[in-house]
Protein backbone atom coordinates (compact mmCIF):
# COMPACT_ATOMS: atom_id res chain seq x y z
CA UNK A 1 0.00 0.00 0.00
CA UNK A 2 2.84 2.53 0.57
CA UNK A 3 4.68 1.48 -2.27
CA UNK A 4 1.51 2.26 -4.46
CA UNK A 5 0.58 5.54 -2.80
CA UNK A 6 3.95 6.75 -3.37
CA UNK A 7 3.96 5.56 -6.86
CA UNK A 8 0.84 7.73 -7.60
CA UNK A 9 1.91 10.72 -5.64
CA UNK A 10 5.28 10.56 -7.72
CA UNK A 11 3.44 10.71 -10.85
CA UNK A 12 1.27 13.40 -9.76
CA UNK A 13 4.15 15.60 -8.63
CA UNK A 14 5.85 14.60 -12.07
CA UNK A 15 2.92 15.66 -13.85
CA UNK A 16 2.53 19.16 -11.59
CA UNK A 17 6.12 20.22 -13.04
CA UNK A 18 5.36 19.43 -16.73
CA UNK A 19 2.32 21.61 -16.25
CA UNK A 20 -0.26 18.73 -16.38
CA UNK A 21 -1.00 15.19 -15.66
CA UNK A 22 -3.13 12.23 -16.69
CA UNK A 23 -6.30 11.53 -14.13
CA UNK A 24 -8.16 8.40 -16.89
CA UNK A 25 -9.36 8.09 -20.14
CA UNK A 26 -6.98 11.11 -21.32
CA UNK A 27 -8.43 13.16 -18.76
CA UNK A 28 -5.21 15.38 -17.59
CA UNK A 29 -5.16 18.37 -14.85
CA UNK A 30 -3.69 21.14 -16.43
CA UNK A 31 -2.43 24.46 -15.11
CA UNK A 32 -3.82 27.39 -16.94
CA UNK A 33 -4.38 31.07 -16.92
CA UNK A 34 -6.87 33.64 -18.50
CA UNK A 35 -4.41 36.09 -20.05
CA UNK A 36 -5.84 39.94 -21.48
CA UNK A 37 -5.37 40.37 -25.34
CA UNK A 38 -1.49 40.06 -26.28
CA UNK A 39 -0.27 41.33 -23.29
CA UNK A 40 0.32 38.31 -21.44
CA UNK A 41 -1.18 39.71 -18.48
CA UNK A 42 -2.95 37.50 -16.16
CA UNK A 43 -6.80 38.65 -15.29
CA UNK A 44 -8.72 38.01 -12.36
CA UNK A 45 -11.73 35.90 -13.52
CA UNK A 46 -14.25 33.15 -13.30
CA UNK A 47 -15.99 30.79 -15.67
CA UNK A 48 -16.36 27.62 -17.34
CA UNK A 49 -13.89 25.48 -19.82
CA UNK A 50 -15.07 21.79 -21.36
CA UNK A 51 -18.13 22.47 -18.53
CA UNK A 52 -16.11 23.05 -15.74
CA UNK A 53 -16.38 26.20 -13.67
CA UNK A 54 -13.54 28.07 -12.50
CA UNK A 55 -12.26 31.25 -10.41
CA UNK A 56 -8.68 32.10 -11.11
CA UNK A 57 -6.10 33.81 -8.59
CA UNK A 58 -5.03 37.62 -8.95
CA UNK A 59 -2.81 36.42 -11.33
CA UNK A 60 -5.07 34.61 -13.23
CA UNK A 61 -4.14 31.42 -13.07
CA UNK A 62 -6.11 27.97 -12.83
CA UNK A 63 -6.49 24.53 -12.81
CA UNK A 64 -8.42 21.88 -14.47
CA UNK A 65 -8.85 18.38 -15.81
CA UNK A 66 -9.51 18.47 -19.70
CA UNK A 67 -9.13 16.11 -22.54
CA UNK A 68 -7.04 17.31 -25.51
CA UNK A 69 -8.96 18.92 -27.97
CA UNK A 70 -11.21 21.82 -28.61
CA UNK A 71 -13.31 23.28 -25.85
CA UNK A 72 -16.27 26.12 -25.42
CA UNK A 73 -15.37 28.73 -23.10
CA UNK A 74 -17.03 31.61 -21.08
CA UNK A 75 -14.82 33.63 -18.97
CA UNK A 76 -16.22 36.92 -17.25
CA UNK A 77 -14.12 39.67 -15.75
CA UNK A 78 -14.10 43.06 -14.27
CA UNK A 79 -14.50 44.00 -18.16
CA UNK A 80 -17.65 41.70 -19.00
CA UNK A 81 -18.05 38.52 -19.95
CA UNK A 82 -16.38 36.57 -23.66
CA UNK A 83 -17.49 33.34 -24.87
CA UNK A 84 -15.69 31.13 -27.62
CA UNK A 85 -13.46 28.11 -27.88
CA UNK A 86 -10.10 27.43 -27.26
CA UNK A 87 -7.26 24.25 -28.36
CA UNK A 88 -5.78 22.65 -25.96
CA UNK A 89 -2.88 20.49 -27.61
CA UNK A 90 -2.71 17.43 -24.41
CA UNK A 91 0.32 18.68 -22.89
CA UNK A 92 1.69 22.01 -21.34
CA UNK A 93 -0.75 24.82 -20.08
CA UNK A 94 -4.07 25.70 -21.32
CA UNK A 95 -4.28 29.80 -22.02
CA UNK A 96 -7.22 31.40 -22.66
CA UNK A 97 -7.13 35.18 -24.16
CA UNK A 98 -9.92 37.46 -22.87
CA UNK A 99 -10.10 40.07 -26.04
CA UNK A 100 -9.09 43.20 -25.83
CA UNK A 101 -12.11 45.64 -25.69
CA UNK A 102 -12.68 48.94 -27.82
CA UNK A 103 -9.82 51.80 -27.48
CA UNK A 104 -7.69 49.56 -26.14
CA UNK A 105 -3.47 50.16 -26.58
CA UNK A 106 -0.75 49.84 -24.81
CA UNK A 107 0.26 53.94 -24.92
CA UNK A 108 -3.21 54.59 -22.93
CA UNK A 109 -1.86 51.38 -20.74
CA UNK A 110 1.24 53.02 -19.74
CA UNK A 111 -0.35 56.54 -19.55
CA UNK A 112 -3.79 56.34 -17.32
CA UNK A 113 -2.03 53.38 -15.12
CA UNK A 114 1.46 53.30 -14.98
CA UNK A 115 2.53 55.73 -12.69
CA UNK A 116 5.15 57.86 -14.44
CA UNK A 117 7.99 58.25 -11.93
CA UNK A 118 7.55 54.97 -10.42
CA UNK A 119 7.05 52.66 -13.26
CA UNK A 120 4.26 50.99 -11.82
CA UNK A 121 0.52 50.16 -11.47
CA UNK A 122 -0.70 51.69 -8.22
CA UNK A 123 -4.68 50.96 -6.97
CA UNK A 124 -6.34 49.56 -3.85
CA UNK A 125 -6.44 46.11 -2.29
CA UNK A 126 -9.08 43.93 -5.01
CA UNK A 127 -12.10 43.18 -2.53
CA UNK A 128 -11.08 46.31 -0.30
CA UNK A 129 -13.78 48.28 1.69
CA UNK A 130 -12.50 52.11 1.62
CA UNK A 131 -13.75 54.00 4.57
CA UNK A 132 -14.10 57.97 3.02
CA UNK A 133 -14.81 61.03 5.28
CA UNK A 134 -16.31 63.80 2.97
CA UNK A 135 -16.40 67.27 5.05
CA UNK A 136 -19.69 68.99 5.12
CA UNK A 137 -19.74 72.52 4.19
CA UNK A 138 -22.68 74.71 5.30
CA UNK A 139 -22.77 77.22 2.05
CA UNK A 140 -22.33 74.33 -0.68
CA UNK A 141 -23.14 70.90 -1.20
CA UNK A 142 -19.86 69.46 -1.99
CA UNK A 143 -20.39 66.58 0.06
CA UNK A 144 -23.36 65.37 -1.51
CA UNK A 145 -21.75 66.05 -4.85
CA UNK A 146 -18.76 63.78 -3.49
CA UNK A 147 -21.08 61.08 -2.74
CA UNK A 148 -22.17 60.68 -6.13
CA UNK A 149 -19.29 60.37 -7.40
CA UNK A 150 -17.68 57.55 -5.66
CA UNK A 151 -20.80 55.96 -5.84
CA UNK A 152 -20.59 56.51 -9.70
CA UNK A 153 -16.93 54.98 -9.53
CA UNK A 154 -18.08 52.16 -7.23
CA UNK A 155 -20.88 50.92 -9.96
CA UNK A 156 -18.67 51.12 -12.98
CA UNK A 157 -16.15 49.37 -11.68
CA UNK A 158 -18.19 46.59 -10.15
CA UNK A 159 -20.82 46.64 -13.46
CA UNK A 160 -19.47 43.12 -13.95
CA UNK A 161 -18.52 42.03 -10.18
CA UNK A 162 -20.11 39.21 -8.61
CA UNK A 163 -22.28 41.25 -6.32
CA UNK A 164 -21.48 39.18 -2.42
CA UNK A 165 -17.30 40.25 -4.23
CA UNK A 166 -16.78 43.85 -5.12
CA UNK A 167 -13.91 44.65 -6.28
CA UNK A 168 -14.08 47.69 -4.15
CA UNK A 169 -16.61 49.52 -1.55
CA UNK A 170 -16.46 53.01 -0.49
CA UNK A 171 -18.00 53.32 3.18
CA UNK A 172 -18.80 56.79 4.43
CA UNK A 173 -17.45 57.18 7.73
CA UNK A 174 -18.34 60.08 10.89
CA UNK A 175 -14.45 60.62 11.68
CA UNK A 176 -11.59 61.21 9.32
CA UNK A 177 -9.19 59.66 12.00
CA UNK A 178 -10.37 56.16 11.13
CA UNK A 179 -10.91 57.05 7.37
CA UNK A 180 -8.75 55.70 4.55
CA UNK A 181 -9.86 58.42 2.27
CA UNK A 182 -10.52 61.96 2.93
CA UNK A 183 -12.21 64.70 0.96
CA UNK A 184 -12.01 68.19 2.27
CA UNK A 185 -13.15 71.78 0.92
CA UNK A 186 -10.54 74.62 1.24
CA UNK A 187 -10.47 78.51 0.42
CA UNK A 188 -7.00 78.03 -1.49
CA UNK A 189 -5.22 74.80 -2.02
CA UNK A 190 -1.97 74.82 -2.49
CA UNK A 191 1.68 73.07 -1.66
CA UNK A 192 4.93 73.61 -2.54
CA UNK A 193 7.33 72.07 -5.42
CA UNK A 194 10.02 70.23 -3.16
CA UNK A 195 12.42 70.80 -6.32
CA UNK A 196 11.94 74.38 -7.19
CA UNK A 197 10.09 75.76 -3.98
CA UNK A 198 7.05 76.97 -6.21
CA UNK A 199 3.84 77.38 -4.62
CA UNK A 200 1.19 76.09 -6.62
CA UNK A 201 -2.30 76.62 -5.65
CA UNK A 202 -4.48 74.03 -8.10
CA UNK A 203 -8.40 74.09 -8.02
CA UNK A 204 -7.93 70.37 -6.40
CA UNK A 205 -5.26 67.60 -5.80
CA UNK A 206 -5.43 63.96 -4.90
CA UNK A 207 -2.60 63.16 -2.68
CA UNK A 208 -2.07 59.44 -2.46
CA UNK A 209 0.18 57.17 -0.01
CA UNK A 210 1.44 54.14 -1.93
CA UNK A 211 3.36 50.88 -1.42
CA UNK A 212 5.64 50.75 -4.82
CA UNK A 213 6.63 46.84 -3.77
CA UNK A 214 3.39 45.90 -3.81
CA UNK A 215 1.32 48.73 -6.00
CA UNK A 216 -1.32 48.46 -2.92
CA UNK A 217 -2.81 52.49 -2.30
CA UNK A 218 -2.85 52.95 1.50
CA UNK A 219 -4.11 56.27 2.35
CA UNK A 220 -5.98 58.93 -0.09
CA UNK A 221 -6.63 62.88 0.46
CA UNK A 222 -8.86 64.99 -2.02
CA UNK A 223 -8.39 68.72 -1.63
CA UNK A 224 -10.91 71.15 -3.74
CA UNK A 225 -11.48 74.62 -4.06
CA UNK A 226 -14.94 75.80 -2.08
CA UNK A 227 -15.09 78.06 -5.94
CA UNK A 228 -14.95 74.01 -7.43
CA UNK A 229 -16.75 72.25 -5.10
CA UNK A 230 -20.28 71.48 -7.23
CA UNK A 231 -18.00 71.09 -10.56
CA UNK A 232 -18.64 67.45 -11.41
CA UNK A 233 -15.94 66.96 -13.46
CA UNK A 234 -13.47 68.03 -10.82
CA UNK A 235 -14.34 65.78 -8.00
CA UNK A 236 -14.60 62.51 -10.88
CA UNK A 237 -11.11 63.09 -12.53
CA UNK A 238 -9.35 63.52 -8.33
CA UNK A 239 -11.43 60.22 -7.20
CA UNK A 240 -10.35 58.86 -10.55
CA UNK A 241 -6.78 59.47 -9.04
CA UNK A 242 -7.75 58.26 -6.20
CA UNK A 243 -8.63 54.96 -7.69
CA UNK A 244 -5.11 54.74 -9.34
CA UNK A 245 -5.86 56.31 -12.66
CA UNK A 246 -3.40 58.70 -14.03
CA UNK A 247 -3.04 61.51 -16.74
CA UNK A 248 -3.97 61.14 -20.41
CA UNK A 249 -2.68 63.12 -23.19
CA UNK A 250 -5.96 63.05 -24.60
CA UNK A 251 -7.89 66.29 -24.20
CA UNK A 252 -11.32 64.23 -24.78
CA UNK A 253 -10.65 62.20 -21.60
CA UNK A 254 -11.88 63.11 -18.28
CA UNK A 255 -8.30 62.24 -17.11
CA UNK A 256 -6.97 64.82 -19.16
CA UNK A 257 -4.89 67.16 -16.58
CA UNK A 258 -7.38 70.24 -17.05
CA UNK A 259 -11.07 69.52 -16.37
CA UNK A 260 -14.39 71.15 -17.58
CA UNK A 261 -16.57 71.14 -14.68
CA UNK A 262 -19.30 69.13 -16.20
CA UNK A 263 -17.15 66.68 -17.87
CA UNK A 264 -18.18 63.03 -17.26
CA UNK A 265 -16.17 59.44 -17.28
CA UNK A 266 -15.68 57.82 -20.84
CA UNK A 267 -16.44 53.98 -21.52
CA UNK A 268 -12.26 53.64 -22.33
CA UNK A 269 -11.37 54.72 -19.36
CA UNK A 270 -13.90 52.84 -17.41
CA UNK A 271 -12.40 49.63 -19.15
CA UNK A 272 -8.57 50.77 -17.91
CA UNK A 273 -10.00 51.24 -14.49
CA UNK A 274 -11.61 47.65 -14.72
CA UNK A 275 -8.52 46.28 -16.43
CA UNK A 276 -5.98 47.84 -13.50
CA UNK A 277 -8.24 45.74 -10.78
CA UNK A 278 -8.43 42.85 -12.78
CA UNK A 279 -4.92 42.36 -13.06
CA UNK A 280 -1.75 42.26 -10.58
CA UNK A 281 1.06 45.18 -10.00
CA UNK A 282 2.27 45.24 -13.32
CA UNK A 283 4.91 47.68 -15.42
CA UNK A 284 5.14 49.36 -18.72
CA UNK A 285 3.72 47.88 -21.78
CA UNK A 286 4.69 50.48 -24.34
CA UNK A 287 7.84 51.70 -23.00
CA UNK A 288 8.76 55.05 -21.97
CA UNK A 289 5.54 56.92 -21.47
CA UNK A 290 4.97 60.56 -22.48
CA UNK A 291 4.13 63.21 -19.99
CA UNK A 292 0.56 64.38 -19.85
CA UNK A 293 1.45 67.18 -17.43
CA UNK A 294 2.15 70.70 -18.46
CA UNK A 295 5.38 72.39 -17.68
CA UNK A 296 3.44 74.10 -14.42
CA UNK A 297 1.60 70.78 -13.17
CA UNK A 298 4.46 69.59 -10.88
CA UNK A 299 3.39 66.30 -9.50
CA UNK A 300 5.77 66.22 -6.06
CA UNK A 301 6.68 62.79 -4.71
CA UNK A 302 8.40 61.93 -1.85
CA UNK A 303 9.87 58.22 -0.92
CA UNK A 304 9.07 57.74 2.44
CA UNK A 305 11.38 55.84 5.18
CA UNK A 306 9.20 53.10 4.91
CA UNK A 307 9.27 52.13 1.61
CA UNK A 308 5.80 54.16 0.35
CA UNK A 309 5.47 56.77 -1.56
CA UNK A 310 3.71 60.03 -1.02
CA UNK A 311 2.60 61.79 -4.31
CA UNK A 312 0.76 64.67 -4.48
CA UNK A 313 -1.12 65.81 -8.40
CA UNK A 314 -2.84 68.44 -8.80
CA UNK A 315 -5.54 69.92 -11.36
CA UNK A 316 -7.30 72.77 -12.47
CA UNK A 317 -10.94 73.24 -13.91
CA UNK A 318 -10.75 74.97 -17.46
CA UNK A 319 -13.86 77.09 -17.26
CA UNK A 320 -15.52 78.70 -14.42
CA UNK A 321 -18.62 77.67 -12.65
Amino acid sequence: MHRIGFTVLAVALAGLLSGCFSWVSGIVGVRGEVVFADTGLGVRSRGEVAGQTFQTREDGRLALSVRAGVHDYTVTTLMGTDRGKVTYSGTGPLRVTVPAFSGWSRALFDELLIDERAGVTKRWEYGKTVKVWIETVPHHNGAGVAKEVLRQWESLLNLHAPPQHPALRFEFVASPYNADMTVTFHEVVEYVDPTSGKILRPDGYCALRWNRLTGRIEKADVQIRHAHARSYGLLRHEIGHCLGLGHSTNPNHLMYPTVSSNKNITTVETYYVRLLYSIGRSQALAGARPSALPEDHVVRIEYLPDGTIRQIIPDWVEDAL
